[in-house]
């Protein structure tokens, strides 16, 4: 069936894919094309004419109406799992949309790539696409992320709602903090020499996550931290603080929003080597890099190329002070690294216009 897509994302409907979607839908795509969501459940969504919604269940058997989707579609086009793999028949194309252009190295287990092609911001990440998800070279373009389109258009309802549920716009800055997840039960992904009560780089004991509470509380700014589901469950996390917000997946999927359209709405991005910097980099805003275990994160699961940090633009900080000294000038309306951002920029993204779902429909012959 050559008008049949299946979707699917890691989180119903979210992340690249669902950006994409997103696009066919306010464009007029859907009067043609029948899509199937693949999801975890299927009971908190409502079947149209032209979109369905089916279990996705890939631990166990698939159900009849899941079957038929995978069976009959012409696209399968997925963010993290594809379940079609080598069941795939002839005329079937797999698109992986990835989730992200980073540089850490592929865990010990690199699979099997089925896909037909993957996307990722520039050629720099041609080589760390292939070494992390199997595929070859040519396979890959350089087209950019679905997700990445929200950078580019204006705010909508629910944002303008979140902004004014959490008063925003009475702060000087609105920090946020995504860092890596390293205490994980998968052993490929964990860092065993990271030792912190708090899981975070930098602030390690919880007396200093209130002492970072303070400053942003002198310098009228706030913190959102977007942790990993099991680091919410932290007892640090649990607490309430005056100048520090946790965030969550449920959080955003209660106020509606995906999770870039959230990033959108904030000033001054802290992170380490996750492949967030890279998309932060196209709003234009400063970005604080946490180095304090570089060389040690280097030695354990290591980088897909051999030095990163050179495409960091922004602060690298490797202590409680530099920290401290970086969030307290970007509050004062500081922009140390505007122009290192310039450089850089180009070299991280191919493309700074907020197509990517239209560049990659008109790729793949996806037309209305």
């Amino acid at each position: 069936d050559n008008y049949s897509i299946v979707f699917e994302s890691e989180g119903d409907c979210s992340d690249n894919a669902y950006a994409l979607f997103d696009y066919m839908k306010n464009n007029g795509f859907l009067k043609k094309y029948r899509i199937t969501w693949l999801v975890d459940h299927p009971e908190s969504y409502s079947d149209s004419n032209n979109v369905k919604y089916v279990p996705k269940d890939i631990y166990n058997h698939f159900s009849q109406k899941t079957l038929r989707a995978l069976s009959t579609c012409h696209w399968y086009i997925y963010d993290h799992c594809d379940v079609l793999r080598d069941k795939k028949k002839n005329g079937q194309v797999i698109i992986f949309l990835n989730h992200g252009a980073g540089f850490k190295a592929a865990s010990s287990s690199i699979p099997i790539s089925y896909a037909d092609e993957t996307y990722v911001t520039s050629k720099l990440f041609f080589y760390p696409a292939s070494a992390c998800w199997g595929c070859t070279m040519d396979k890959i373009y350089d087209y950019g992320f679905p997700r990445l389109d929200f950078f580019f258009k204006s705010n909508n309802k629910n944002q303008n709602k979140l902004i004014e549920n959490l008063s925003l716009n009475n702060y000087n800055n609105v920090f946020l903090w995504m860092p890596t997840f390293r205490l994980s039960k998968n052993k490929d992904l964990s860092e065993d020499y990271f030792d912190s009560k708090t899981g975070l780089p930098i602030l390690y004991q919880e007396k200093e996550i209130e002492q970072f509470n303070e400053i942003l509380k002198q310098q009228n700014s706030i913190c959102i931290f977007k942790v990993h589901h099991l680091q919410a469950k932290l007892n640090v996390f649990k607490r309430k603080y005056s100048n520090i917000i946790i965030f969550n997946d449920e959080m955003l999927e209660k106020l509606g929003l995906q999770l870039y359209e959230f990033i959108k709405l904030t000033t001054c991005l802290i992170t380490d080597y996750s492949s967030i910097s890279t998309d932060y980099m196209l709003l234009n805003h400063p970005i604080i890099f946490t180095m304090d275990d570089y060389e040690e994160y280097r030695n354990s699961r290591g980088f897909s190329i051999d030095d990163p940090s050179q495409y960091f633009a922004g602060y690298h900080v490797y202590d409680k002070r530099q920290l401290i000294s970086a969030v307290q000038e970007v509050a004062e309306g500081k922009d140390v690294y505007l122009e290192q951002r310039k450089e850089i920029l180009p070299i991280l993204h191919s493309h700074i216009d907020g197509n990517a779902s239209l560049r990659i429909l008109n790729h793949l012959g996806i037309k209305r």
